[in-house]
């Protein structure tokens, strides 16, 4: 069977085009309609968005995905309690509250899509006359109408219900898709569009994308011919001009290409040059670092020695002082006699303790040159 929508075009034409063949649509292709046009509808209703002209001729079919579309004569409902009262819309699909001027909300929308879902089911109107007047006047004061027996009483309810004269009564769009027979389908479409394989929304896009590029092959060629026939139109005199015009734009285009080239070596030396500068500065930041670091390291042990030397002068100096130093005419006892020797003899053993104490016999030798001298 051809798959309905193909061709991109609105409902209305797919009813008329089933109408004249003599078929019908099946029901579970107007049920997955149905449900598309409600969760469309939810969603305006949801941001306060009022159609107030939803019809056949404004829902469009393509790859069997229906959208809504045509908001020119939509409104913003800035509450819940605002209400739309100007008289706007197609006749077949207009609700009683509407038609009596009365203010209307979102369950206007509710009866329209019912008649959609009416027209889909029976491929005519729901509300039909000879003259305007005639079809405000079933809408108005007559009977609700009913779907053929072959549809599930389910259905005929739901459309029952949301041709209710009185708005209040009419369910929204989420109350309708929250009903058990509808949830079902939604249910069962949802698995259906989840198990899509990757393969097929590839041909889909390839499809889309063949299509858009021969449209743009077809208005690439319609340019090509409109500028061949301005072509033939000129002198031979405009016709040299053009193509001088021509070369020197093909000139000024290769020479913005050559200068792009170069304007991107160039920026790509000058990065490679500032990397290498950078690598080289932090090269010999650490090499400078690394001789600062064994410096120090070589210092450290100079130093220590240095005051360990000083430590043991200071350690030792004070015992040699303590070892020899002179005896004064205080220490010495009094009831000892000095005894007498001989100078050069004095010296001599002097000197011997002076060669055996080293550096302190040296600072003591003299010491003792001056008294002695």
């Amino acid at each position: 069977m051809h798959q309905p929508g193909e061709q991109g075009r609105d409902l209305d034409y797919k009813i008329q085009e089933y109408k004249e063949a003599g078929k019908t649509f099946p029901e579970n292709q107007i049920i997955e309609w149905f449900i598309q046009l409600l969760l469309g509808v939810d969603y305006m209703h949801e941001r306060r968005i009022l159609h107030r002209d939803l019809k056949s001729k404004n829902v469009f079919l393509k790859n069997n995905l229906l959208k809504i579309g045509d908001f020119g004569v939509s409104r913003l409902l800035l509450g819940s309690c605002d209400m739309a009262t100007t008289l706007t819309g197609t006749p077949h699909y207009m609700s009683p509250e509407a038609l009596k001027h009365q203010g209307y909300d979102t369950k206007s929308d509710i009866w329209s899509l019912a008649c959609i879902l009416y027209e889909m089911c029976c491929m005519n109107h729901a509300f039909t006359g000879s003259n305007f007047l005639s079809i405000v006047l079933k809408i108005v004061e007559g009977n609700t109408p009913s779907l053929p027996d072959r549809y599930p009483r389910e259905l005929n309810a739901i459309l029952e219900s949301m041709l209710n004269k009185n708005p209040s009564l009419r369910p929204s769009a989420i109350e309708i898709l929250k009903i058990p027979y509808i949830d079902e389908q939604l249910q069962h479409l949802m698995c259906r569009y989840s198990e899509m394989t990757l393969e097929d929304r590839n041909v889909n896009c390839r499809k889309e994308a063949a299509h858009i590029i021969n449209a743009m092959q077809k208005k690439i060629h319609l340019q090509t011919l409109q500028a061949l026939s301005e072509v033939q139109k000129m002198t031979p005199r405009e016709r040299m001009r053009l193509r001088k015009l021509q070369a020197a734009d093909e000139k000024a285009r290769k020479l913005k290409k050559i200068v792009e080239e170069k304007y991107e070596e160039n920026n790509k030396r000058m990065q490679e040059l500032r990397s290498r500068n950078f690598q080289q500065l932090s090269v010999d930041i650490l090499h400078e670092k690394h001789l600062r670091g064994t410096e120090e390291k070589e210092e450290q042990p100079k130093a220590r020695l240095s005051c360990w030397t000083q430590e043991e002068d200071k350690e030792r100096q004070p015992g040699g002082e303590e070892e020899f130093d002179e005896p004064t005419s205080e220490n010495l006892p009094e009831s000892q006699p000095i005894p007498s020797r001989d100078l050069s003899e004095l010296e001599s053993s002097v000197e011997d303790i002076i060669t055996d104490l080293g550096h302190h016999g040296m600072c003591l030798h003299q010491f003792q040159k001056g008294p002695l001298s």
